[in-house]
């Protein structure tokens, strides 16, 4: 009996872990594939992203840390330019450890969240479990 009870916070953060994994919060988590946005954070690292409404991405200001999905891939680098045509605001990204821009600007409807937190190393399992799925389809 006492075993059993001792395990219950044990499944309320797997239900917790899932819930949010799930999308079920505001918050999102990523994992970090590259080391493009070194200091700030690192491969392996997860980052927990907010979702916002898609009338805010509108208003973001430059330095702000964002998430966008370019050809199917999510890329988390920092906003260091916008400029709106059309009625359709673009930013233009780089990652802080990159010496260059991104090549395409992002417009406001691709961004998916902007930063909240990160957690170092946590993300690699996510990684891992993704390069050994590439190797597979290859």
């Amino acid at each position: 009996k006492q075993e059993w009870f001792s395990t219950i916070p044990l499944y309320i953060l797997v239900i917790v872990f899932i819930i949010f994994v799930a999308g079920f919060f505001n918050y999102e988590p990523v994992a970090i594939v590259s080391n493009s946005m070194i200091p700030s954070f690192a491969r392996g690292d997860l980052v927990i992203y907010e979702t916002l409404e898609q009338e805010e991405y509108k208003d973001l200001e430059v330095g702000t840390i964002i998430v966008f999905n370019t050809g199917g891939k999510y890329i988390v680098h920092r906003i260091i330019d916008k400029y709106e045509l059309n009625n359709i605001t673009y930013y233009i990204t780089k990652g802080d450890n990159n010496n260059t821009e991104d090549v395409s600007p992002i417009d406001h409807e691709s961004i998916m969240g902007i930063y909240s937190i990160d957690i170092p190393l946590i993300g690699y399992p996510s990684i891992w479990f993704n390069d050994l799925l590439n190797e597979l389809i290859r």
